[in-house]
């Protein structure tokens, strides 16, 4: 059994080293987060009280085609406004994962005995900053980027106004990142380690939606 946990349990990462590996502590006060932290400890229960095989699996930021949420919302906002900006100092660690790997790594954890028991982080291998990813994301959407910082405070407050939901900003002035060594160690090969040629691939398609 493939459990779907979240790398949102580190919360803001402050209080850990990076890259964030699995044995590391949870921090976080958003309870969506630490209902996702409370489901893992409960599975894994269920595997050293009663040997039910469990492996717990935490993506980081998924993409891809067909969503409608997170980093789709960055995407479809991008194409729509044709500008972007970058929230807070632009420094920070993004990580990504497309979604065609997550799926593949559930898959592939499955079917190995060694992941039983266990917990792995599901990322690719570049930690981009959010800066990086921002400017990325302009040049594939065709859109300006705009060589401002806005302070957090103030995206939050103008966010219903420029139609970016308030949990996007607070993402992307987070410091996140994680280590995939764990499962790469356990064979699993990334089929997009790369998130900008991921993202490409992935705006290519909403805008060929926008042309039906």
């Amino acid at each position: 059994v493939v459990v779907w946990g979240a790398s949102g349990i580190f919360g803001d990462f402050s209080h850990i080293p990076l890259p964030a590996t699995e044995a590391m502590p949870p921090k976080t006060d958003n309870p969506y987060f630490l209902s996702k932290f409370y489901e893992e400890l409960e599975v894994l229960r269920f595997w050293q009280r009663d040997r039910l095989p469990v492996t717990v699996i935490r993506p980081s930021a998924v993409y891809g085609s067909h969503s409608v949420y997170g980093m789709a919302l960055s995407i479809t906002t991008l194409l729509k406004s044709k500008m972007a900006f970058v929230v807070g100092n632009g420094k920070n660690k993004g990580v990504l994962v497309h979604v065609r790997d997550v799926v593949r790594a559930a898959e592939f954890l499955a079917r190995s005995d060694s992941a039983v028991g266990e917990v792995y982080h599901v990322t690719d291998d570049n930690p981009y900053t959010v800066r990086e990813i921002t400017r990325s994301l302009a040049r594939a959407c065709g859109a300006i980027f705009v060589p401002i910082k806005i302070p957090k405070w103030l995206a939050l407050k103008l966010a219903k106004l420029i139609g970016v939901h308030r949990e996007l900003i607070k993402t992307a002035t987070v410091n996140a990142w994680l280590s995939n060594e764990k499962i790469k160690k356990l064979g699993f090969n990334f089929q997009y380690p790369d998130g900008k040629i991921g993202l490409a691939e992935t705006i290519a398609w909403y805008r060929s939606q926008k042309k039906k």
